[in-house]
């Protein structure tokens, strides 16, 4: 069985492959080169603290996938997708569509821009708090978000690439493999499943 979990950050899931375009990913398995670097100013404290699986693949998935046509049996993603720009998220919808297998699923959680509008709005948070969840002001951060949506979007995304049957769900109940352990992000997450 294939798994993959795109965008994997330091949370890399054994039984996974595990993808991520951080340095961290390679410097992951280079630790004299990241004492180095820490050394010499150009990795923080805590870029030189944070702890990365060394298992991790380096791949910008921007490019693509480099797995065969329909040979995926499940991906995972969280909070990767806003990260991108919207265009390159729907490129890479397309390429995850591409390898999975029929039937094969993919699980998706992405910060859920109607929860936070709706605390906004209700005076629950601030517009500081607001404009600090939405992370667009830091445009050209690595971290930075590039784009939100909600499971309105997303769903017509996701059908518009081709997949068939798409389903909002919540934390830890994906028709996936290990979604209890995946879905680590709660509080400001929308989950959603969709079929090929």
């Amino acid at each position: 069985m294939r798994k993959l979990n795109i965008g994997c950050g330091p949370d890399a899931m054994s039984g996974w492959i595990n993808i991520d375009n951080s340095p961290n990913a390679i410097l992951s398995k280079m630790p004299l080169l990241k004492t180095i670097f820490y050394k010499i100013g150009l990795l923080s404290e805590q870029q030189f603290n944070a702890k990365w699986a060394n298992h991790s693949i380096f791949l910008d998935v921007r490019k693509g996938l480099p797995f065969q046509t329909a040979s995926v049996d499940f991906i995972y993603s969280s909070h990767f997708l806003e990260h991108i720009s919207q265009g390159d998220a729907e490129k890479l919808l397309l390429e995850c569509h591409r390898v999975l297998k029929q039937g094969g699923v993919i699980h998706l959680a992405l910060p859920d821009l109607e929860k936070a509008v709706k605390r906004y709005l209700s005076g629950e948070d601030s517009a500081e708090d607001f404009v600090a969840w939405t992370n667009l002001s830091r445009k050209n951060s690595r971290h930075s978000h590039k784009w939100l949506c909600d499971s309105e979007l997303l769903e017509k995304m996701l059908q518009k690439v081709g997949f068939v049957s798409v389903k909002e769900t919540s934390a830890g109940k994906s028709v996936i493999p290990d979604a209890q352990k995946l879905d680590l992000r709660i509080e400001d997450s929308f989950f959603m499943d969709a079929w090929k």
